[in-house]
């Protein structure tokens, strides 16, 4: 608190001898992270501790440099006219900062991490709509609130670690390393960095967090993470960071009322300007509101997620979009909690319609539709096989008037022409097209690389992908030319539709 201390081993000395022999009146509980307090009802800020707190008060102590952007600028007042009425009918912006009130709600409701991309061309708002988000919890430096993909994975944890139960905003992935991002999609949403040693080999503490993150870039997260070739983007990755279109107009990209601007890019000026002048205050205010009222809280969140779900989850959908779905739920049930208390100025149903809008647009955009992403990309892969290979690592079967193959029937067999590392046969159906005989080992090795092959196999079966053989087994019992009767996983010319998986 400003004690200057004198030069010279004497006045070290007398420090060190106050501090041990001084009995203090009152104590304090150092909380080295901000968020809330795992062991009561406050949510501590770098500056403030929003809740009650019984006995010994708590004091915001990082571990590293006490440097942050929870900065305050302006008034709530301002925030919401410059900022929070614009957002009002589009469902983007209303949904980006709808995400900042959302994540202090994961630790109340028990909810998993995880984050939204917002993906679109250069110059269609999506930078607009995090720095909307942003304002909500701060600002000051030269990017505002946001902090850049462009770092190693040990910084990104650092930065998540910096933002427990508060909003990640990451600008422009194509500063990441494929590798990064692979790592970061699964490392932000799981909430636990990795185990280290000190010098000493004694553990040091896991850092861990809880965060909402928001993220922005002209491709998708897959397209990055497999950008050089060396990684494949899984499904765990892409339901823990869900890809949205960033475009919702036409004419205007990203928004879709202007709110009588000239025109988009003066729309996209006057919010980003506001948000450099504005900030920090709405998320002050929804914070003091929430730690006064958590059970009521926790109640109106539940409803309003089952509702949302119950409107908006196709009946049959997989688990996987299901979990998606719920992540949107709470961001709207976020957003409409917030309007509520007056913090955000809309109407009741605005944050709903922009989390509904969003949740569409990225089921429509889902390669596996309402399906399992697994079986989705595993056909994609197989499919991608055989438009490979097709030709030169499958032996032709030449003899057009064979009778079409039964699953036990014999077969005149010939001598195929030779094929240089074969995976299978190819054969001609009376339509003219082609059908793929695939020897098992190359279908779990190479055509199911990557997956699990007997799950990828009865799902093929399922969507009339692969004829199955006796007793319901997902190989037939054949006799292929110039072979003895085997095993192979016969794939009918269907492999090639390019129809929705579901």
């Amino acid at each position: 608190m400003g004690l200057h201390i004198g030069a010279g081993g004497q006045a070290r000395n007398r420090l060190h001898e106050y501090i041990q022999t001084t009995v203090p009146l009152m104590r304090a509980i150092s909380v080295p992270r901000l968020g809330w307090e795992e062991h009561t009802r406050a949510f501590v800020m770098p500056d403030m501790v929003y809740g009650e707190v019984e006995g010994e008060p708590l004091i915001y102590q990082p571990g590293r440099s006490g440097k942050h952007n929870f900065r305050i600028s302006g008034s709530l007042a301002d925030w919401q006219e410059h900022i929070g009425k614009p957002c009002i009918n589009n469902t983007r912006l209303v949904f980006a900062v709808s995400c900042a009130f959302a994540a202090p709600l994961l630790h109340l409701t028990k909810s998993e991490g995880g984050g939204f991309h917002f993906r679109g061309d250069s110059s269609v708002g999506k930078t607009t709509a995090q720095w909307a988000a942003g304002s909500v919890w701060g600002g000051g430096g030269i990017k505002g609130y946001l902090k850049s993909w462009r770092s190693t994975i040990n910084g990104l944890e650092n930065v998540a670690a910096e933002h427990c139960d508060a909003l990640l905003v990451l600008d422009e992935i194509r500063h990441a390393e494929p590798k990064a991002v692979a790592q970061a999609a699964y490392l932000l949403a799981d909430g636990q960095g990795a185990s280290r040693m000190n010098r000493d080999t004694s553990s040091r503490p896991v850092a861990t967090w809880r965060t909402l993150y928001l993220s922005s870039g002209e491709i998708s997260l897959a397209s990055k993470i497999e950008e050089d070739g060396r990684h494949k983007a899984k499904e765990g990755q892409q339901v823990r960071t869900l890809d949205i279109p960033a475009k919702a107009s036409d004419e205007s990209g990203l928004f879709e009322d202007l709110h009588e601007a000239s025109n988009g890019r003066k729309f996209a000026d006057d919010i980003k300007n506001a948000a450099s002048q504005y900030y920090g205050t709405p998320i002050r205010a929804f914070l003091a509101y929430l730690a006064k009222n958590v059970d009521g809280v926790q109640i109106g969140i539940e409803r309003t997620k089952t509702d949302f779900l119950v409107k908006n989850v196709p009946k049959g959908a997989d688990g996987q979009v299901e979990r998606a779905a719920s992540r949107f739920a709470l961001v709207a049930a976020a957003g409409e909690l917030t309007a509520a208390y007056g913090v955000l100025p809309w109407e009741r149903g605005e944050a709903i319609k922009g989390a509904t809008a969003c949740f569409n647009a990225w089921l429509e955009q889902r390669a596996a539709g309402t399906g399992p992403g697994e079986i989705a990309a595993a056909i994609a892969q197989i499919r991608k096989f055989f438009e490979a290979h097709g030709e030169s690592r499958f032996t032709e079967w030449k003899d057009e008037n064979a009778p079409k193959m039964s699953l036990n029937g014999d077969i005149d067999s010939h001598e195929p022409r030779p094929t240089i590392n074969r995976a299978g046969v190819r054969r001609k159906t009376r339509e003219g097209l082609t059908e793929f005989f695939v020897f098992p080992e190359t279908f779990k090795t190479e055509l199911c690389a990557g997956f699990d092959s007997k799950s990828v196999a009865k799902q093929l079966v399922k969507r009339n992908l692969l004829v199955p053989g006796e007793k319901n087994k997902t190989a037939a019992s054949v006799k292929l030319p110039g072979m003895e009767q085997t095993r192979v996983y016969h794939f009918t010319p269907e492999i090639f539709a390019d129809t929705e998986v579901k």
